[in-house]
């Protein structure tokens, strides 16, 4: 939990991820392996969220709730369940990939 504007970089899944103060701290999936993450920025929205490291392989199994949602690399993000992004959805050169339920 992001107490301010913190910064955490993950290199491994995570389960919940979130802040105690509305559009404040950045979840970067920094690792070069597949990752897991349920749940991000559930209740108030995290800042940001960036995934998408080339070479790997990010899926969001829970809910992601974050002012941007950036794929950073040439990666793969997949988004499984609600994702609202209340400024930005960025796509570079990697893949994003919503699925509807």
């Amino acid at each position: 939990m992001f107490g301010g504007d913190g910064v955490a970089n993950l290199y491994n899944g995570l389960t919940g991820m979130t802040t105690t103060a509305p559009n404040q701290g950045t979840l970067n999936l920094i690792g070069n392996n597949d990752q897991i993450i349920n749940g991000t920025g559930v209740g108030n929205a995290l800042k940001d969220v960036n995934s998408g490291v080339t070479g790997s392989t990010s899926t969001f199994a829970g809910t992601v709730n974050s002012q941007n949602i950036t794929n950073t690399g040439t990666g793969t993000t997949i988004f499984q369940n609600d994702v609202t992004a209340t400024t930005n959805v960025n796509v570079n050169a990697g893949t994003s990939t919503l699925k509807i339920i």
